[in-house]
């Protein structure tokens, strides 16, 4: 086996090449020396860096640029991939090791998004390594993504059921009841709501507005309230001042997290359901019994199937481009930055297929009519060609080719 030796910062370093083959090791010299040239040799061991610092420096990144997933990426690489990769060297991580990874995750019940999400962190990790001065990782291992084609939330508010659910929501707090109708309405996201100050309203302007910089895209927006959410956003700021948060609970604490009442809200207006983890049964949340499997539950176990808070988001596009709002002007409001994104939020559903079917039929019947006036009008002008003896009235009309038509002088 041969070894190399070059310099660096004046120091002798001596390197296996892992190879018996003489030309390996000049053409390895070679790729050191240059490296070494433009100041990007490693100075430490690839081989023993792990994934525990690879992606420590990834969260460094993230704590400095102020991102505000940071939260979500440290407590998914605490709870799912420290277990599996945290002790692992990074040139250990391979395509198989992910690929087991991703069956176990599978298996305890993860959604195929969920694990993508974890999987991402980990590319993202290697990436930012690799792209170091010097680079910590020699390549970044193949890490295939789950298909998520068959698991995208399609859940959408329809206009029948808004009602129902707003009287449930104002049963709860008027915060629950103002923050479902500007999300209705506007299609903003749960951590844009939550952040409302009460400086944020304008009514005398009648605008709401977010921060540059307090969104996912980091731009800011500005929509003109409509009736219903000015008449509650002012209730909802009434009393405060403006560095208040504008969704505050009675007791006057800022709403931060409201799960279990956007569940129960949603139960109660049949727009979802807790179920049972095993069989799928519904499942009566006081009693936690489920009759279908005979199983006994503790709250935190059972799952629930309904309409999430975000399908506010999804309802609000839709709802947009139904009512002739311009595209572009539909993504300002709801500030979807990517169009493939926004694309996909608006979704049609079998009330779109209805409507399509029914402008078809409005469509063909548009055409037969236009047909029959044709005919009509060809009837009466072969009818005015035989009064003035230019075709035989014995001729019929189906018999008397265009050509053959004399028109009067």
């Amino acid at each position: 086996m041969y070894w190399i030796k070059y310099h660096v910062n004046g120091k002798p370093v001596r390197e296996s090449t892992r190879s018996t083959k003489l030309d390996d090791a000049k053409r390895l010299l070679k790729v050191r020396l240059g490296d070494a040239e433009k100041g990007t040799l490693p100075t430490v061991n690839l081989r023993k860096v792990t994934v525990q610092e690879i992606v420590e420096n990834l969260i460094m990144n993230y704590r400095a640029n102020g991102h505000r997933s940071l939260p979500d990426l440290e407590a998914r690489w605490r709870l799912h991939l420290q277990p599996t990769f945290g002790h692992l060297t990074a040139a250990m991580v391979t395509t198989q090791k992910v690929d087991t990874y991703k069956a176990a995750r599978l298996n305890k019940g993860a959604k195929k998004a969920t694990v993508n999400r974890e999987l991402a962190i980990l590319k993202g990790a290697f990436y930012y390594a690799l792209r170091s001065t010097p680079p910590k990782v020699q390549a970044v291992p193949y890490i295939p993504l789950l298909d998520e084609r068959d698991n995208v939330r399609k859940g959408f508010v329809e206009p029948e059921d808004h009602d129902r659910l707003a009287s449930e929501c104002a049963s709860t707090g008027l915060w629950l009841r103002a923050m479902f109708e500007v999300g209705y309405t506007f299609g903003w996201r749960k951590g844009e709501l939550l952040d409302l100050r009460v400086r944020h309203v304008d009514l005398s302007a009648n605008t709401l507005r977010l921060d540059p910089g307090t969104t996912k895209n980091r731009e800011g927006r500005s929509v003109v309230m409509t009736h219903a959410v000015r008449e509650l956003v002012a209730a909802s700021i009434y009393g405060k001042t403006p560095n208040d948060y504008v969704f505050t609970r009675k007791n006057g604490r800022p709403v931060r997290a409201f799960r279990a009442a956007w569940r129960n809200v949603c139960c109660r207006a049949s727009l979802g359901a807790i179920v049972c983890p095993e069989c799928g049964e519904e499942v009566a949340s006081k009693e936690r019994h489920c009759a279908g499997c005979a199983c006994d539950w503790k709250g935190s176990q059972l799952r629930y199937d309904g309409l999430l808070f975000h399908d506010l988001r999804r309802t609000a596009v839709r709802n947009l481009v139904r009512a002739g709002v311009p595209e572009k002007v539909a993504m300002l409001i709801s500030g979807h930055k990517n169009r493939n994104v926004f694309e996909r939020y608006n979704i049609s559903n079998d009330r779109d297929v209805r409507a399509a079917a029914v402008s078809l039929d409005a469509a063909r019947e548009r055409e037969h009519e236009v047909a029959q006036h044709v005919a009509v009008t060809l009837k009466q002008a072969a009818e005015f060609g035989r009064s003035l003896g230019r075709v035989k009235a014995t001729t019929e009309l189906s018999q008397v080719p265009h050509q053959q038509v004399v028109l009067p002088n």
